[in-house]
């Protein structure tokens, strides 16, 4: 038995439906996001860069975007649009077709990025990855312990969100757009202790949740508290560690199949030296690190197997300085963390009591699992930072895979992880936008971005996936109807599953394209009215669910007859005390729009249902005008 998971409404006019069997799209893009951030925790001399806090916007075919209602963002295909936002916690973007949106926060001696999960998107059970609790500072002086975040945040009003970990609240309550930050409480004892560290903490939701989660400063892996510790030139150990985090993944986009690669950082960084002595963990590679969430999973690295963990359970690879390709037997999260750098040098000039720090920073950066690789992704390096990306595929995709205008592969060799199909690339990037795309559409591949800035002083970095497939594994099936006046069009959208699926929802609804007509939507509809009153309108919608299924709605109006012209007595519009007073024979249910004499269009308000308006004309100067709605139209003086 099948249910409607959103209403179709039955119309009048044309009206068409689809259920049959539906090709599938990836989802890469979405139209609504709500970003949330894990605030840096900086100390002196760290401070916010002018441009701190970022948006960094793409879109595929061009969108129009409202950036916390208060300002609108004009993106054209291909495009990277950054755009200056303030400190807050939580910021709402929405769009008229598909957008990408990362964060980035740009301060001396801290920094990180995030790609985002849209709304639509969002799951209600989550194992984020965090760190441990971490501190560092000198004898007799401040020391600064800093904890793992966590901030969830609430897609529906009284959204309830329980967790399972001692000394964080159980169970909190949001409405829609709010968060809430899980500040672990600081253990006087548990400083670079595993006890401190709440990846794979159980967050789960009676409602659409995102969550973003990482650390407010620390360093990966352990580093001591000051360095060096002693002497007149003494500093504490603020310069290795940095706030780090990402967008996690929900669990329904967990994974069996991994294949992660080494990052590059700034040529300057010198690891792998036996610093031990000094309290610096093993600094060489990356850490590799998974979730599990299914008790008895095996963790497998190149086919060998390494490691056995539960529901909620977590393993790493601490140093892994090659490509693997990792296949647990049951699906799990994975992430990587770009390592803490910090080396004593001595400047030549000085002697040799008075050393310097070359240091860096970690990151923070989901794994997708291999089902969720892509074949294009539009990304920005940024200016001062030594940019590079890496891209992980099958050795003949690989081979496919053009980055801008040229094969990646012909100025970076293509490394084989073992006796696998698969291999990687990492190469330096220019600063600006690039596209990496693939020949062959059935040639996929998974890419992250990333930058650094090491050397004689307080660091930066970034880094984050360049994109992902984010279709959910769902039995579904998109079904439609239109409705067509004389000047509108209105297009009503719904998502079937089986009577016990959770899963399906409308993850896209937008115009593709759209020749003449403006579009809205309004709830489960999307809402096309003509530019003009004589306008042809033509255009295409496309309507796509979690699982990537997706319809095609060609939509059209032959042109008109200006409104200008008429004169309806079923409506009635009198000008009256700065506003027009509308009474309708007809409940008003399609928008109401107001025409000059040429027929341009001066405004467009969504109907109220009732047979009666008002509409404020005090910016209107005097002469006729006309208002059109329920398709009727009435002439106006405005005296």
């Amino acid at each position: 038995m099948f249910r409607l998971l959103l209403l179709i409404v039955a119309v009048a006019g044309i009206t068409s439906a689809n259920a049959q069997p539906q090709d599938r799209m990836p989802i890469t893009e979405g139209t609504e996001f709500l970003v949330g951030f894990i605030h840096p925790e900086p100390v002196a001399p760290e401070k916010a860069l002018p441009e701190g806090n970022e948006l960094i916007i793409t879109s595929t075919i061009g969108a129009r975007v409202s950036v916390g209602g208060a300002k609108t963002v004009v993106i054209g295909p291909g495009q990277v649009v950054r755009e200056k936002i303030g400190m807050g916690d939580v910021l709402n973007i929405t769009s008229d077709r598909p957008i990408a949106v990362a964060t980035f926060q740009h301060y001396i001696g801290n920094g990180e990025m995030a790609w985002h999960v849209p709304v639509s998107m969002w799951g209600t059970a989550y194992h984020p990855f965090a760190w441990w609790q971490d501190g560092f500072g000198l004898a007799n002086q401040p020391y600064y312990l800093r904890t793992a975040k966590i901030r969830v945040i609430a897609a529906r009003d009284h959204t309830r969100i329980t967790t399972a970990r001692e000394g964080v609240t159980p169970e909190v309550t949001l409405q829609a757009g709010q968060s809430w930050l899980i500040d672990l409480p600081v253990d006087s004892g548990g400083t670079r202790l595993a006890s401190t560290d709440p990846t794979g903490m159980a967050i789960s939701a009676d409602g659409p949740i995102g969550i973003i989660s990482g650390h407010a400063k620390g360093a990966v892996l352990r580093y001591p508290d000051a360095m060096p510790d002693t002497g007149a030139y003494a500093r504490h150990g603020n310069f290795m560690r940095s706030n780090f985090h990402d967008a996690m993944l929900p669990d329904v986009m967990a994974g069996t199949r991994f294949v992660t690669a080494p990052l590059i950082y700034s040529p300057t960084r010198l690891r792998g030296t036996d610093q031990t002595r000094i309290g610096v963990e093993d600094d060489r590679g990356d850490v590799i690190r998974f979730v599990g969430l299914t008790d008895g999973t095996l963790i497998r690295r190149n086919g060998e197997a390494v490691a056995t963990i539960d529901a909620g359970g977590t393993w790493m690879d601490q140093s892994c300085e090659q490509g693997v390709v990792w296949t647990p037997s049951y699906p799990v999260l994975c992430a990587q963390y770009g390592k803490s750098y910090a080396r004593i040098t001595s400047q030549a000039s000085k002697p040799e009591d008075d050393p310097s720090t070359d240091a860096g920073l970690p990151l923070l950066q989901v794994v997708p699992s291999e089902d969720r690789w892509v074949t294009s992704a539009t990304f920005t390096a940024l200016p001062d930072f030594t940019n590079a990306v890496t891209i992980v595929g099958t050795v003949d995709a690989l081979k496919t895979i053009k980055l801008d205008t040229g094969h990646v592969s012909a100025g970076s060799p293509v490394r084989t992880i073992g006796t696998s199909s698969y291999g990687y690339i990492t190469t330096y990037l220019t600063e600006g936008t690039h596209r990496l795309f693939s020949e062959d559409p059935s040639h996929r591949f998974m890419a992250w971005t990333y930058g650094s800035i090491d050397g004689l002083q307080p660091a930066r970095i970034y880094g984050s996936v360049a994109s992902m497939n984010m279709a959910w594994d769902c039995i579904d099936s998109v079904v439609t109807s239109m409705r067509t006046t004389q000047d509108s069009i209105i297009i009503t959208y719904g998502v079937t599953a089986p009577e016990r699926s959770s899963c399906a929802a409308v993850a896209l609804a937008y115009a593709e394209r759209c020749d003449g007509g403006i579009v809205a939507r309004r709830g489960d509809s999307l809402v096309i009215v003509r530019a003009t009153p004589t306008t042809m309108v033509d255009g295409e919608a496309i309507i796509a669910a979690r699982s990537g299924r997706y319809v095609r709605v060609p939509f059209h109006l032959d042109g008109t007859t200006s409104v200008t012209d008429r004169n309806d007595p079923s409506l009635s519009v009198e000008a009256v005390d700065g506003a027009l007073q509308i009474i309708s024979a007809q409940p008003i249910m399609s928008n109401v729009m107001l025409f000059d004499v040429t027929g341009a269009l001066l405004l467009s308000l969504p109907g109220n249902a009732s047979t009666s308006m008002h509409i404020d004309c005090t910016s209107l100067a005097r002469g006729v005008y006309v208002v059109l709605t329920n398709d009727t139209a009435r002439r106006v003086i405005i005296e």
